[in-house]
């Protein structure tokens, strides 16, 4: 309650992850802006003399994986990184969210774009890059969500075991390769007394990639994308 009352702007900006420093994959010619915690990506541009509405097609290339950061020390010590297996894992997330994003332009309600394969006219090309992947630390999740049964105050120390998941995209024309939109974004693990992607490394990754896809899809068929908003980041129960 006392933080429900400090008010909701208050808790996007406390329970969200802070904005990712840009990487390389956006060239640094972009002029990103910080938008509002309650926005969908933290950071975007949008070249405002290029009219969007006029590209019906879209193509979206596989996603770069060769601009993730390095993982900082705590973190380093999750046992999904001592073992090894990031690498194969960012290929599995990346291809993951490669499918979500085709997935919620094909099922799109409103049918904003027709999903192609190759550059032409009224096309754009969507580019993305997973720039940040740290997996939760699931093994603590579970063991803390079964005492949570019986202790129940127990279940809230999983938000110490957050994964961390961002990215990067930028929207051209598909025919002369000049950006048109840039947009990025970096989420955390939702607080919850349940958080159910949690259970497992990457289920939370996978979480926010579907609802990035979704917040895409949204923000390019809304006649003003600035009254879009994302989730509330504080839940009971995350699916």
């Amino acid at each position: 309650m006392l933080l429900l009352s400090s008010g909701c702007s208050t808790m996007y900006s406390w329970m969200r992850a802070d904005p990712a420093p840009q990487t390389s994959f956006l060239d640094g010619n972009f002029k990103l802006v910080e938008q509002s915690p309650k926005f969908p990506f933290w950071m975007m541009w949008i070249d405002k003399t290029v009219d969007l509405r006029k590209y019906k097609k879209i193509m979206i290339p596989r996603v770069d994986i060769n601009h993730l950061m390095e993982i900082p020390g705590w973190d380093n010590l999750d046992a999904r990184s001592i073992g090894g297996d990031l690498k194969k894992d960012s290929e599995d997330v990346a291809s993951y969210m490669d499918f979500s994003f085709r997935n919620a332009v094909v099922f799109d309600p409103k049918h904003r774009f027709v999903l192609v394969d190759n550059p032409g006219p009224d096309t754009l090309k969507l580019e993305l890059a997973i720039v940040q992947l740290i997996p939760s630390k699931a093994e603590l999740n579970v063991v803390e969500n079964v005492i949570g049964i019986v202790i129940w105050p127990v279940a809230f120390l999983t938000v110490f075991n957050s994964g961390t998941t961002a990215f990067e995209g930028v929207l051209r024309d598909s025919q002369t390769g000049k950006p048109v939109c840039a947009f990025t974004d970096r989420e955390k693990d939702e607080a919850a007394i349940f958080n159910i992607p949690g259970f497992t490394y990457y289920g939370n990754a996978r979480y926010f990639t579907d609802r990035w896809s979704r917040q895409f899809v949204d923000m390019m068929n809304a006649e003003d994308y600035h009254e879009l908003k994302t989730d509330f980041p504080l839940k009971l129960i995350v699916w």
